[in-house]
Order: C-alpha cells, then sequence, then structure tokens
C-alpha cells in the first residue's frame, strides 16, 4: 500500500504544484522513499479557520501524512496575535490526529515576507509581520515537540528567504 500524503494549505500548496509540474528536474514525489501518492489542497487566501472548514478535502483522501501550509495570512490580521495564531494551528494537528485519523501531522514553518518589488495585494509591515513570524514559529516548534513528539513535528523548509 501506498503512502498517502497531502500538503494542505494557503497559495503557496498551489504554487508549489505549478511549479513542479512546469519543472521536470522536480518530482512530485517530493523525494519521499516509499511509494508514495500526494494530493496539493491548495486554498489561495487560506486561515487556519478557512482550512478547518474544508477538512472533508482531508477525510476525502484519508492520508496518513499531512504538511500544514497555514498561518501566514492569519498573521496578517493584526486581531490576532502569535500565541493564538499556533494555538490555532495546535488544535488543527490535534483534530487531524485524533478525529480525522492521520498517523502524523507536519507543520511548515510559516514564511517570512521581504520587501515587495511591485504592489502587493495585502501590505503588511515587513519587520512588524516578520517578528510575528518568529514568535508564532518558536511557539509551533516547542509545542508540537512536546506535545505529541511521534505524530507532530515541526519543519522549516529549505531553500526559502530566511533573514
Amino acid at each position: 500500500m501506498a503512502l498517502r500524503a497531502q500538503i494542505l494549505g494557503h497559495s503557496f500548496v498551489k504554487h508549489l504544484n505549478n511549479f513542479i509540474s512546469r519543472s521536470p528536474e522536480h518530482s512530485f514525489k517530493l523525494g519521499l522513499q516509499e511509494p508514495a501518492l500526494i494530493q496539493y489542497s491548495g486554498l489561495p487566501g487560506a486561515t487556519v479557520h478557512h482550512i478547518r472548514d474544508q477538512l472533508e478535502a482531508v477525510t476525502d483522501f484519508d492520508p496518513h501524512l499531512i504538511f500544514l501550509v497555514i498561518g501566514t495570512h492569519d498573521l496578517s490580521n493584526s486581531e490576532n496575535t502569535p500565541e493564538t495564531v499556533a494555538c490555532s494551528i495546535l488544535d488543527l494537528a490535534d483534530t487531524l490526529l485524533f478525529f480525522c485519523g492521520v498517523t502524523s501531522v507536519v507543520v511548515c514553518h510559516i514564511f517570512h515576507r521581504i520587501p515587495a518589488s511591485k504592489p502587493v495585494k495585502y501590505p503588511v509591515d515587513i519587520v512588524w509581520f516578520n517578528d510575528r513570524v518568529n514568535q508564532t514559529n518558536h511557539i509551533l516548534r516547542e509545542k508540537l515537540h512536546s506535545d505529541h513528539p511521534s505524530k507532530t513535528y515541526f519543519w522549516y523548509c529549505n531553500g526559502f528567504w530566511a533573514p
């Protein structure tokens, strides 16, 4: 039986899928060693709440492993704190594990923003935003390691800009 993995999150997932499909030297299997079936579920503009409302995409695919790529849009909203965003991501990971039957959840680090070379759809103060990203990533790394050490993981993606 092949491993079923799902990459679930905001538009970066959709962009990753598009990038891989146009780059023959890259693999949709993402270097997984065993035979794997990978589903890319990118929901542009997705917040943690939006992902939670779309859990039928998870239950329909029934993955063993989920990579979550979320938090960016949540942190852009000044009403959310790094603590509340981290808690909502941790709660989503628990829901995936204990209610959706996923074996493992990998939470990818929230990406920093860099100064835009052209106007962006949702501008934010870069220093303010990146500080919030650092705080949230720290909380997630600590809590995921301590809460469910054999089921949840925090992953810094290679190849992305970081200060």
